[in-house]
């Protein structure tokens, strides 16, 4: 997967690889259940108690190349989606000097701290209100409307009569020990981070925390940027559906592994392709992109020798799609379902 990505070339936003994260869940057929409870998941479907099995894939994803970066397989039951994130940013199979975008959930200054330590920078959406559990709560920021404010703290566990008198310079917050924050060698850390309260056109509010300077990367710019995380959505929807990733072949766990990388490396397959076609974006009333999921299956055709066309790129500009901007779908929350490998005989 890594030997796959690597000769390609990059391409870059604001001289910034854009990255996302984010994780799925990727329903499997699995045999032995009682040896397999930890990737169980009971459905939410209230007529039905019966198990769904799960694995949780937590994924790295190239915004602008559209291709997947690095992923991590692991229980739906014990997944842990920040502790993923720090392990894959260890791993550093992606490039560098990236700007990493999350969603709710990834708020953590253990995260934050790591990718600031590698010369990162983040784009990270947090609980908007000031209740508990947020991380805006405690912060000298207002209530109502919008601000855009840069805070600088040193973040301890420690609680004594330095910290408690001065409340402005020093702020307190319970989290483990971490080689890139808070540790036994460096209680004391010293952290600049960039709180910013948007509106959207619909009136609903969200907050993001960044370490992008302001003079740059106003919170417009910001807006637009949390709004190109949605990428990675629309991948898991393509490589799950288009790319049939749910109809496994498997049984065993480390085929079923295998078969998820499979996918992925199919899919960066066809997004490299679709990357380097030629054609006139603006026609008339609409700009036109690559049908995915007619392109998915143009390249399945091709790697199976199955009636192929010779020009592939040809055939995939054939059917393009219009980009209509704005357009909004209610979002269809469907049952926890497996396709066992009957399928196959169908």
């Amino acid at each position: 997967f890594y030997r796959f990505n690597d000769p390609f070339p990059d391409k870059t936003l604001y001289n910034l690889h854009i990255l996302s994260v984010d994780g799925t869940g990727v329903t499997v057929p699995m045999d032995r259940i009682n040896e397999n409870k930890e990737y169980a998941r009971v459905r939410t479907n209230k007529d039905c108690t019966r198990p769904a099995y799960q694995f949780h894939v937590s994924c790295i994803y190239d915004l602008i190349n559209e291709r997947y970066c690095d992923a991590y397989i692991e229980p739906f039951r014990t997944h842990s989606e920040t502790h993923v994130f720090s392990v894959m940013l260890e791993r550093k199979n992606f490039p560098q000097k990236a700007l990493f975008i999350a969603d709710r959930g990834y708020e953590s200054y253990l995260l934050m701290a790591q990718i600031q330590h590698d010369g990162n920078y983040f784009l990270i959406r947090a609980r908007e209100d000031f209740g508990q559990g947020s991380m805006i709560k405690g912060y000298p920021f207002p209530r109502d409307g919008t601000f855009d404010k840069t805070v600088t703290y040193i973040y301890t566990k420690t609680q004594n009569k330095r910290t408690k008198a001065n409340p402005e310079l020093y702020k307190r917050v319970a989290t483990r020990n971490s080689p890139y924050f808070i540790n036994k060698e460096h209680p004391y850390v010293k952290m600049t981070l960039r709180f910013v309260m948007i509106v959207l056109p619909n009136g609903q509010k969200e907050c993001l925390i960044t370490n992008l300077p302001a003079n740059k990367f106003p919170p417009e710019t910001l807006k637009k940027l949390y709004c190109i995380r949605w990428k990675i959505e629309t991948s898991f929807r393509l490589i799950k559906y288009s790319a049939n990733l749910l109809e496994f072949h498997s049984k065993k766990i480390e085929f079923l592994q295998q078969e998820i990388w499979a996918k992925m490396i199919f899919y960066n397959f066809t997004t490299t392709i679709t990357q380097h076609l030629r054609y006139k974006r603006d026609r008339g009333k609409y700009q036109y992109k690559p049908n995915m999921t007619n392109a998915l299956q143009m390249c399945k055709d091709y790697l199976r020798n199955a009636k192929t066309p010779n020009d592939v790129e040809g055939h995939i500009l054939m059917e393009m799609t219009p980009i209509r901007d704005g357009r909004s779908f209610k979002r269809d929350k469907s049952r926890h379902q497996s396709v066992f490998t009957t399928f196959r005989h169908n």
